[in-house]
């Protein structure tokens, strides 16, 4: 009889005991992964559990409109610190309303309390047209950041010092002497609505010297000043996957469109094969 050498009973169960548990692990692994991947999608479905069928599409309508058509979207998930532009109540025939939005802003306030919204805020400002508002869409973190970033050109233009953190929780005030300066001012404006401090300052001298030939630098031909060209969404319609880049006035030489450009692409990833309305409330809902 052949007898086994250096093998002893005891090692043999242990190395047996080893590989149970390692089974038993890998098993348990896979099972908690498939379970956690599970939980999470019931958790994201339940998002959509606070809408009726109807307030889902509306809300679906009133997302397009504010994060693609009007730029919102790099608000939500990029560095923009706010959207400006002009809703109007005209009817849509009416001439008046031609090259304004419709967003109906009371989805917001649905959104803003079911979500518990806290970093983004909407404001809705009366103009001097009864039917016609300014209509803001902003986040806080960002606008914080770009006040502080712009600190010493904001208190140059200004003619006095603030602070970010105080004028950014005072944006929904509309008699604001902080914000209503800042509105009345080219360069401020445009450095808020993130078109950054070059293209603002090129901005406000093109656009005051624009009746004046001496003063004139459109056409100066070491610093072309035009709206960058997107070649990615050309004669394409505008989704959550074929995003439009904002729109401004940006010398050639400056990095701010090449930043949208990155954000985009991260942004192009977060709505791949989901549901749009899902990621969107999902990032609303997000902490600052």
């Amino acid at each position: 009889m052949t007898k086994h050498k250096n093998l002893p009973i005891f090692s043999l169960k242990n190395s047996r005991k080893v590989l149970l548990i390692l089974f038993i692990f890998v098993c348990n692994f896979f099972t908690f992964c498939s379970t956690e991947k599970s939980h999470f999608t019931k958790k994201e479905e339940k998002i959509l559990d606070a809408f009726s069928f109807e307030e889902k599409k509306a809300l679906e309508e009133f997302f397009y409109e504010l994060l693609i058509e009007e730029k919102g979207i790099f608000v939500l998930f990029g560095s923009k610190p706010m959207v400006l532009t002009h809703v109007s109540s005209y009817k849509v025939h009416d001439p008046s309303a031609s090259l304004l939005t419709t967003i109906d802003t009371s989805v917001w306030e649905k959104v803003k309390e079911r979500c518990e919204v806290e970093n983004y805020v909407m404001i809705k400002k009366p103009t001097q047209d009864p039917k016609i508002h300014d209509l803001i869409f902003a986040n806080r973190t960002n606008i914080i950041l770009t006040l502080q970033e712009n600190h010493q050109t904001f208190k140059d233009i200004l003619g006095h010092d603030f602070s970010p953190m105080k004028e950014a929780f005072d944006l929904e005030n509309f008699d604001s002497p902080f914000w209503n300066q800042v509105f009345n001012n080219h360069v401020l404006t445009g450095i808020i609505l993130g078109y950054g401090q070059a293209n603002a300052f090129f901005f406000d001298r093109w656009s005051s010297g624009s009746e004046s030939t001496d003063h004139k630098i459109a056409g100066y031909e070491t610093a072309p000043f035009d709206f960058p060209k997107d070649d990615e969404i050309l004669e394409k319609e505008f989704s959550f996957e074929n995003i439009p880049l904002p729109a401004f006035r940006a010398l050639s030489t400056d990095t701010t469109v090449e930043k949208y450009i990155q954000e985009r692409k991260r942004i192009r990833q977060a709505y791949q094969k989901r549901d749009p309305l899902i990621v969107t409330l999902k990032k609303l809902m997000e902490e600052s």
